[in-house]
């Protein structure tokens, strides 16, 4: 994976730029998109040995119990080296602290995560966390 690659996972749009994982999901994950994505994951982790994940959150349908304890689970066992989410509505950002929160307890308390309003902040905040974890 050396530039930029884009990979349609159901409602999901996945873009891997080097060591970001940026998943924009339009509608309602699949169980087979979350283990599709883990997949992509384990693809970047293994050439650069981390990731770190940006997250659109503006569009997600309600997650169905399944996809979020794939989606726990994912986290728990590959924690991004940092995570930021942005953007959704009340509902939305309340299921991913609720995902998140498990992914916590599962993991020891090995996620670092942050919410934002706009991807600008987020990426921000990633840029920063890179530098910061990397050198």
């Amino acid at each position: 994976m050396g530039g930029a690659t884009t990979h349609r996972l159901g409602a999901a749009e996945v873009h891997i730029e080097q060591d970001l994982v940026y998943v924009h999901t339009r509608g309602r994950l699949r169980v087979e998109d979350v283990q599709r994505l883990e997949r992509l994951i384990i693809q970047v982790c293994e050439q650069h040995g981390r990731y770190f994940l940006l997250v659109n959150l503006h569009e997600v349908d309600a997650l169905p119990p399944s996809v979020r304890r794939q989606l726990v689970a994912m986290s728990s066992q590959r924690p991004a080296a940092a995570g930021a989410f942005y953007g959704g509505n009340l509902a939305q950002r309340a299921i991913n602290s609720m995902v998140l929160s498990a992914a916590r307890l599962l993991s020891r308390g090995r996620q670092n995560v942050s919410r934002f309003a706009t991807e600008e902040q987020a990426r921000v905040w990633l840029a920063a966390e890179r530098l910061r974890l990397t050198g």
